[in-house]
């Protein structure tokens, strides 16, 4: 990603509107649920999936791309794409065609949005928020050990058929079951790699960001009792 970023940001900044800010935002999420019910497994599947953000900025520190326009509604819809599926091997050709081909989308979203930011500007009277869009700050590394998922599944399989098998000898319940799932984190394990600056003030500095907490366990057990 690191390598891709800055293929990037050398490409777009020799734009005819030049990108001055770019970042790419991966979260991986992987969990593993299974669910059983009178001593039969019921499902048992794994989940593995990547999301991207890239956030591309036209324009310079003081006005860019980003900027809000009177009257429009505030969100982050106009600094990020909205999560876009990453391939989940680590498969170099695979992950840079995805990356430069959202990236020039999104650069030319930005670009035609940073012309409609100044013409707004032109046209309204001087707001009495003069601050920056974005603000030059020393760059900040932290790089996390990011643990690993290994679970043995036919195990947890065995374990939940057992748990559940006395449900089968209560003759009216309507359900017995439980559920038992794995995670890498609560909101997935993120990579951040940004690339600001392309002028002479140029930032040369990247942040690459996991950040990954221990796996969890969680199960739970649900019975439905015939009136």
């Amino acid at each position: 990603m690191t390598t891709e970023l800055q293929r990037s940001i050398d490409l777009l900044s020799q734009r005819e509107v030049p990108a001055y800010f770019l970042s790419y935002e991966v979260a991986e999420e992987d969990w593993v649920g299974i669910t059983a019910s009178f001593g039969a497994l019921e499902s048992s599947h794994r989940h593995l999936s990547r999301d991207l953000d890239i956030d591309v900025r036209v324009g310079n520190y003081g006005l860019d791309s980003t900027h809000a326009i009177s009257g429009e509604a505030t969100g982050r819809s106009h600094d990020y794409t909205s999560a876009i599926d990453l391939p989940v091997e680590n498969d170099r050709a695979a992950l840079q065609r995805v990356l430069w081909y959202y990236t020039d989308s999104s650069y030319k979203r930005a670009m035609e949005r940073l012309a409609a930011v100044r013409s707004n500007v032109q046209v309204r009277v001087k707001s009495k928020d003069s601050s920056p869009d974005l603000s030059k700050e020393e760059p900040v590394t932290s790089i996390e050990p990011i643990p690993g998922m290994e679970i043995d599944i036919p195990e947890w399989e065995e374990r939940l058929r057992r748990i559940s098998k006395p449900f089968s000898r209560e003759l009216f319940l309507l359900y017995g079951g439980i559920h038992a799932t794995r995670d890498n984190s609560p909101h997935g394990r993120r990579t951040i790699v940004r690339e600001g600056g392309i002028h002479a003030t140029r930032d040369n500095s990247r942040t690459v960001e996991p950040q990954a907490p221990t796996p969890r366990y969680r199960s739970a057990g649900h019975a439905v009792r015939y009136p």
